[in-house]
C-alpha cells in the first residue's frame, strides 16, 4: 500500500508542467520590466536618458547635452558613502522646471524626482555660490532661463528664513 504523501508519477511530472508554466510567465514579465528599466536608465555612453513626459517631448527648460557638459564640473562631488545621490541633471531640470514655469515645487512633474531633493539641492547650491555660475552658463548658452524676479523672490524668501 501507499501512503497517502507519497506522490505518484503523474502527480510529479503535473506538478512539474503547472511550476514552469508559472516560471515561464513569471520570467517574461520580469524581463519585459528589465528592458524597460534599462531603457529609461543609462544609455551606452554614459548619458542619463531623461524620460519623456505624457506628450512624449522634453520640458523647454530641460539642458541639452552641451549645457550639461559644462555644468557637471560645477556640480560633480566627491565620492560619497551610503545613499548615492540623485542624479544631478535630473534634479537640475527639475529645478528649472519650476522656476521656469512658476509652478509649485509639489506640482513638479514625476519624471524629475522628488520635488523635496530639487528644492534642497537648489538651496544647498545656492549657499556654496554654485547656483550663480549655473545660471551665468544657461544664460550664456541661451536657454529659456526663468524671470529674474522668480530666482530673486525665491532665493530672497528662504535666505530671509535662514534656509
Amino acid at each position: 500500500m501507499r501512503h497517502a504523501e507519497e506522490k505518484t508519477l503523474e502527480d510529479e511530472i503535473a506538478f512539474c508542467e503547472q511550476q514552469s508554466h508559472y516560471h515561464a510567465q513569471q520570467y517574461l514579465f520580469y524581463s519585459q520590466k528589465l528592458n524597460d528599466l534599462k531603457q529609461s536608465a543609462r544609455l551606452p555612453e554614459g548619458r542619463i536618458q531623461v524620460a519623456a513626459n505624457d506628450k512624449n517631448d522634453y520640458a523647454d527648460t530641460d539642458v541639452n547635452d552641451e549645457q550639461w557638459e559644462k555644468i557637471l564640473p560645477l556640480i560633480r562631488g566627491k565620492k560619497r558613502y551610503g545613499r548615492p545621490m540623485v542624479e544631478p541633471r535630473r534634479v537640475l531640470n527639475g529645478i528649472l522646471y519650476v522656476l521656469g514655469h512658476d509652478c509649485a515645487w509639489n506640482k513638479m512633474p514625476k519624471r524629475y524626482g522628488s520635488y523635496v531633493t530639487c528644492w534642497r539641492r537648489l538651496l544647498h547650491w545656492q549657499s556654496q555660490g554654485i547656483w550663480h555660475q549655473i545660471e551665468h552658463i544657461l544664460m550664456s548658452a541661451r536657454l529659456p532661463m526663468p524671470p529674474p524676479s522668480a530666482v530673486n523672490v525665491f532665493s530672497d524668501i528662504h535666505l530671509e528664513n535662514g534656509y
